[in-house]
């Protein structure tokens, strides 16, 4: 049986997920302005964004990879610098151990986003494609090593490369 084109579940998550990102552009764009002139703290926001730390776009510096080599939430509160927001992410500088560190967070590597003030929280799907290529080929180990813990040796396991 041939697979129906008309995806509309696919096509409903995607359009969802857009829109999730476009509403996140325009928090830390009004965020970015409100807090170069020094008025974001008269408000009582706090943003949460948990972004995927192995996409590719993503800058940050090694020990938060080693840490977190999956994903990392970040807090947008009071206490960070230098916020620039262009088309694809934003740049942060951040505090780590009393030492700052700055970040850059692609858009569409952002997998929540919540604002504590108003309970208000958005989970956003991830295209996994993204991913850096020393992600995929450590994601492809760990699942080579779940199926040597299940038994499987490498002689059971065949690999595929997909190329374009």
């Amino acid at each position: 049986m041939k697979k129906d084109p008309f995806d509309f579940t696919t096509w409903i998550a995607e359009s969802v997920s857009l829109a999730s990102i476009e509403v996140v552009k325009k928090a830390i764009t009004l965020l970015s302005e409100l807090s170069a002139v020094k008025v974001f703290s008269n408000y009582k926001h706090s943003f949460y964004i948990s972004f995927i730390t192995r996409d590719k776009e993503a800058v940050l510096p090694e020990f938060l990879l080693e840490q977190y080599p999956d994903a990392i939430t970040i807090v947008l509160e009071n206490q960070f610098e230098n916020l620039k927001v262009s088309s694809k992410g934003f740049f942060v500088s951040l505090s780590f151990s009393n030492k700052l560190y700055d970040l850059f967070v692609p858009f569409k590597a952002i997998v929540n986003f919540s604002d504590k003030s108003l309970n208000l929280n958005i989970p956003i799907m991830y295209d996994s494609s993204r991913l850096s290529a020393k992600a995929k080929k450590e994601k492809a180990n760990k699942a080579k090593n779940k199926l040597k813990a299940k038994g499987f040796d490498d002689s059971n396991i065949i690999e595929f490369k997909i190329t374009k």
